[in-house]
C-alpha cells in the first residue's frame, strides 16, 4: 500500500491509501487517511474547501492528534477565514472611496 495525494472536483486535497498496483488516477477510490470530511459543519462550500485544505496541509491524521494540536486547528480556521476578512475590508475601503462622490 502507498499514500497518494488526490484533489477532488471542489479543489479539496485528500491523502488516500492505494494498493501498489493501482494507478494514481484511481486515487478517488482510495481509503481516505486525512483530513476528515467537514461537510457536516454546514459551512459555505468555499470556506469548507479552504478550511479542509488548511487541515490537509497540517497533516492531522487522528482524533488524538487533533486534540494535541488544537492550536494548529485554530490557526487553520483563522487562515481559512482570513480571505473573507480581506474581502470585508475591501468592501469598507471601496465604500469609503465612493463616499466623496456620493456626498457631492
Amino acid at each position: 500500500m502507498r499514500e497518494v495525494r488526490w484533489e477532488d472536483h471542489a479543489g479539496r486535497y485528500w491523502l488516500v491509501e492505494l494498493p501498489d498496483n493501482v494507478p494514481d488516477t484511481d486515487a478517488e477510490y482510495g481509503i481516505i487517511l486525512y483530513p476528515v470530511d467537514l461537510s457536516s459543519l454546514g459551512l459555505p462550500i468555499e470556506i469548507e474547501v479552504r478550511l479542509h485544505n488548511q487541515l490537509y496541509h497540517r497533516g492531522i491524521r487522528s482524533g488524538p492528534e487533533a486534540r494535541l494540536r488544537q492550536s494548529d486547528i485554530s490557526t487553520a480556521i483563522r487562515t481559512a477565514l482570513r480571505v473573507d476578512a480581506l474581502r470585508i475590508i475591501k468592501l469598507y475601503e471601496d465604500e469609503e472611496s465612493l463616499a466623496p462622490i456620493l456626498d457631492a
